[in-house]
């Protein structure tokens, strides 16, 4: 069993507070259409770790670069559901 208290820092309203309208509107996005995909993965009954679309890997792969993503907890978490390598 994964412990996400471990896994990084969260992602939550004091961390949103501190970013700029651009960098909260993008975690709002990326995290929005991680669960999306999450949803519609598990309704299809597919096994993890799956496999995001293009435009979900686009977005991970900025969230790493662009803010600094990989500290967060979210984000390590979402790297365990999805295949994004």
């Amino acid at each position: 069993m994964v412990n996400f208290m471990k896994m990084g820092e969260p992602l939550d309203d004091n961390a949103l507070a501190q970013m700029s309208k651009k960098e909260r509107e993008f975690w709002f996005s990326f995290l929005h259409r991680a669960n999306q995909e999450i949803a519609q993965r598990e309704n299809k009954h597919s096994k993890r770790p799956f496999q995001p679309s293009a435009s979900l890997k686009r977005k991970h792969l900025r969230a790493i670069k662009e803010y600094g993503g990989a500290k967060y907890c979210q984000v390590r978490q979402l790297e365990i559901i999805f295949r994004f390598k």
